[in-house]
């Protein structure tokens, strides 16, 4: 009788085939380091190897050291130096590509790096079967995966023809039916020495693992060093959630891609299930937009569109109007003189709250004398009357431009 063999065996076979003729342990791992197939052991196994198959990974602190070297970078071998600290021998490691896609890697170990120029070709011969085999498997296992990409974009399109068929195709899906609370997380990622590939596939991981942890029942899309996100719920999904989510995304691109690479990141929600998914996207396109406006490579904001206000409106605007030149002349002027930064911020909290000069003073815990000294300082500046309400309308929104295109030109004081 004939067995007909799966993928899964076909690919053990090639793992364990490369393992004896070398008579080495070698390892298939994903873009996580997450271990897919492992050999047996040929005597040289080291600790990291054990906790691996043991437990299907060598432990955060592993992968994390493993993914800060570069390995999904890198397009050719590489050997992946010891780490007695993590105890981890020195390996070969193969990265898998197929169709431009890096699948994960292979690795070799080689503690004393004595592997010939034959063997070395041998695991690349190996390496571009098991990749080829990997990228099979993936359509096989998820032959829509293109089609709900296509309806994915389609769903949450500005572009108002284009969703009823998309809204169509997904509400036939149980998990996503009758779900009224829509989030749109938008993750942007800015990293100079990556390649489009390597960045492509951190987002993924970022996205599922963080998407994992919460179990919610989501889309998700990749493109031009952006992530989209969509997620929907019965309930409404706290913010702390999303918050705790966002955090995660950014532990693991900076796992992938290092710790310098910039995470921006804009959250919008809606209320009216996948047929107003779009609105959830729109508003997590604004928040993402002030994200990085306001965000840093080493302190990343996530931005929520339900917290911009006035911002929001301002932020719909082309990049060409969020200008200099179209801050108010009074509000140039102000800040032309005003380099610490104080009366800006003093200006801001006065007309956030109505004009009053308790409130202002008691927020600010200044002295009244001090707050008349500055607001009189800001007439002189501005050469605006601030009883008019025009005038102060002027202002309220020229300084929350100014913010928009100098972020730092408020100072919190």
């Amino acid at each position: 009788m004939t067995v007909k063999m799966t993928a899964g065996n076909e690919l053990q076979q090639l793992v364990d085939e490369l393992s004896r003729h070398l008579q080495r342990s070698v390892v298939v791992n994903d873009q996580a380091v997450r271990l897919i197939y492992a050999s047996p052991h040929y005597g040289d196994e080291d600790q990291a190897r054990i906790r691996a198959v043991l437990y299907g990974d060598g432990g955060a602190e592993l992968a994390a050291w493993i993914l800060a070297q570069g390995v999904n970078q890198w397009r050719q071998p590489h050997v992946l130096q010891a780490n007695p600290d993590l105890g981890m021998e020195s390996r070969f490691c193969l990265p898998l590509f197929a169709s431009g896609w890096l699948l994960g890697n292979m690795m070799v170990i080689d503690a004393d790096q004595s592997l010939t120029s034959e063997e070395r070709k041998l695991i690349e011969i190996t390496g571009a079967e098991i990749a080829a085999q990997l990228y099979a498997d993936r359509l096989e296992t998820d032959p829509g995966h293109l089609e709900r990409q296509r309806k994915t974009q389609a769903l949450l399109s500005e572009h108002e023809p284009t969703r009823p068929d998309a809204l169509a195709f997904f509400t036939k899906e149980p998990n996503l039916a009758n779900a009224q609370h829509v989030v749109v997380t938008m993750v942007h990622v800015t990293v100079s020495d990556a390649t489009k590939a390597s960045i492509d596939i951190a987002l993924d991981l970022a996205l599922e693992t963080a998407n994992r942890t919460h179990s919610r029942r989501s889309l998700h899309l990749i493109e031009d060093n952006r992530a989209l996100l969509l997620q929907t719920d019965s309930s409404e999904i706290h913010r702390d959630v999303l918050q705790d989510q966002a955090d995660r995304i950014v532990v693991e691109l900076r796992r992938s891609l290092g710790r310098h690479c910039r995470v921006d990141i804009g959250v919008g929600t809606d209320h009216g299930g996948l047929e107003t998914a779009w609105v959830a996207r729109r508003r997590a396109d604004t928040a993402l937009r002030a994200s990085q406006r306001k965000g840093s490579p080493n302190n990343p904001a996530t931005v929520f569109w339900a917290d911009l206000g006035v911002d929001a409106l301002l932020l719909r605007l082309p990049e060409t109007d969020l200008t200099w030149d179209n801050v108010p002349a009074s509000v140039r002027a102000l800040h032309e003189q005003d380099r610490d930064g104080k009366l800006l911020h003093t200006m801001l909290v006065y007309l956030d709250h109505g004009g009053s000069i308790a409130a202002t003073a008691n927020a600010m815990h200044l002295h009244r004398t001090t707050l008349y000294y500055r607001l009189d300082q800001i007439r002189k500046a501005t050469g605006l009357d601030l009883d008019d309400g025009r005038n102060r309308l002027e202002l309220h929104i020229g300084l929350h431009l100014l913010r928009l295109v100098l972020p730092s030109s408020i100072s919190d004081r």
